[in-house]
């Protein structure tokens, strides 16, 4: 026995915007009321010297703060594949002959 609706039956949902509009049936009224008078939006102005200058102090202070030593910047990826071993081996061990290998540099037989 299956519960809730079962399958097959159309579901109730609202219409979408491009169906209400295909069908003409309007959503919302578009005269003007004193709620939302019409107005008109400010055009654009260039930027005065007070705003240009700013702008230049802002990336200033980014440029420098860039070159801080506590600014943390993302670490490459490397090619090779990072092993957990890695992590624990001094240099001392002998793999620093083998580091300069690497999984693509390996030549395989064909």
């Amino acid at each position: 026995m299956s519960r809730g609706r079962g399958r097959g039956r159309g579901s109730k949902a609202p219409l979408s915007a491009l169906q209400t509009e295909l069908l003409g049936i309007a959503l919302f009224s578009k005269k003007l009321t004193e709620d939302y008078p019409e107005f008109e939006l400010p055009t654009h102005q260039a930027p005065s010297e007070a705003e240009k200058e700013v702008v230049l102090l802002v990336d200033e202070l980014e440029r420098d703060m860039r070159n801080t030593p506590f600014y943390l910047k993302d670490q490459v990826m490397s090619y090779d594949i990072e092993r957990y071993s890695d992590r624990y081996l001094s240099a001392s061990t002998g793999r620093d002959a083998q580091s300069s290998k690497t999984l693509r540099s390996i030549k395989t037989s064909e």
